[in-house]
């Protein structure tokens, strides 16, 4: 979709408002607009991004602020990292996390899951295998937390994408892991799965954990579906979180 292409669409459907733009509009667009930064990862933790990459997220991210009249971010972290990282700049940043938002279908909901052959009782990561979601501290203190108890009959069911382009070896190293930690029949990956399975799983579990390094709003997508379903959340202490 070219800025052109997103012109004729707003001018066709009477749009008043665009956002999030991603990248900046030119001055001509026909409608207002508000760009959208997401994170500032690569700034405290380079080592997961290539060079090109980081200077990429450097110039969309000053090229937004330089232009747009107003920048949405998802976190008052993330504001205040602009002002770290950037400084004084021509765009208004307003932080507005997203909220936590129960879809009332999904209380009804009741899909049948038995086909993963999961425990009774587990607890859930529902994240992407990236590196900067931080599996590897969730699997060694579920090792502990195991360790100590008499009855071990809880699991860890993980979902999401198994891949990381960045990383391609790391889904094999989380999975070495689990063996070493002796936890092969305790630990349940079932990848990318169907959303209203991964919703099911959510509703039954005891609580979503959240070990992330770094996010761009304040626990994710899990956080915020666990919010809305009344389920119990176990998050890393980052700064982002604690909002």
């Amino acid at each position: 979709l070219t800025e052109s292409d997103l012109a004729k669409i707003a001018i066709k459907y009477k749009i008043d408002f665009v956002l999030p733009a991603f990248t900046s509009l030119s001055p001509n667009f026909p409608k207002a607009w508000a760009g959208y930064i997401y994170d500032f990862q690569h700034k405290y933790y380079p080592e997961f991004f290539t060079e090109k990459d980081i200077k990429i997220r450097d110039r969309q991210f000053l090229t937004l602020l330089n232009q747009a009249k107003t920048i949405i971010v998802n976190a008052k972290s993330v504001k205040n990292d602009i002002e770290k990282f950037i400084g004084k700049t021509n765009a208004t940043v307003v932080a507005l996390p997203f909220c936590p938002v129960l879809n009332l279908d999904f209380l009804k909901l009741e899909n049948n899951v038995d086909q993963y052959n999961l425990p009774k009782s587990y607890f859930m990561i529902s994240n992407q295998f990236w590196k900067h979601k931080d599996h590897v501290t969730a699997i060694k203190g579920f090792k502990l937390f195991l360790d100590g108890l008499e009855n071990q009959n809880i699991g860890l069911v993980c979902t999401g994408q198994t891949q990381d382009f960045r990383f391609p070896d790391y889904f094999d190293e989380i999975k070495e892991l689990i063996n070493e930690l002796g936890l092969a029949e305790k630990i349940f990956i079932l990848g990318y799965i169907p959303k209203n399975d991964q919703l099911q799983i959510l509703k039954n579990c005891i609580a979503i954990i959240q070990p992330t390094l770094f996010e761009g709003g304040p626990g994710g997508g899990a956080v915020y579906e666990s919010v809305a379903f009344g389920i119990q959340s176990v998050v890393s202490d980052i700064l982002v979180n604690k909002e």
